[in-house]
């Protein structure tokens, strides 16, 4: 469930704001911009930390989705045809068997960073 809350009037305090996120395309970075500048509305003075955890916190080869995503945003005819090989039942179960397997694996990392970056907020 969503819940929001209104500052009370006087009674603003600056947040810090901690979004989890990954640079591979969709509006990520964008979307946590635009309600990074909704929170400074809201609570002046907060700040914001965009924590990429694909990039700081997954293990091999999944630490390098982000420089892969941005090599084949540029290179479509090699998107199609990774898509090609890839796109079976079989592909779709192996790579999430391992996205489970690494969450469960990297979880009490990325945990430990959430906690060293203290924030009030996390999205």
């Amino acid at each position: 469930p969503i819940i929001t809350t209104e500052p009370e009037r006087g009674n603003s305090k600056a947040l810090k704001i901690l979004f989890l996120s990954s640079d591979t395309g969709g509006g990520h970075r964008a979307s946590a911009e635009s309600l990074a500048g909704q929170f400074e509305l809201l609570y002046p003075g907060s700040t914001y930390h965009l924590l990429d955890l694909a990039t700081e916190s997954y293990l091999p080869p999944y630490n390098s989705i982000v420089s892969y995503y941005k090599h084949l945003s540029n290179h479509p005819s090699q998107w199609k045809l990774l898509y090609g090989v890839t796109n079976s039942r079989f592909m779709e179960r192996a790579v999430d068997t391992n996205i489970k397997v690494m969450t469960v694996v990297c979880e009490r990392g990325i945990r430990k960073k959430i906690k060293s970056l203290e924030p009030d907020v996390v999205v």
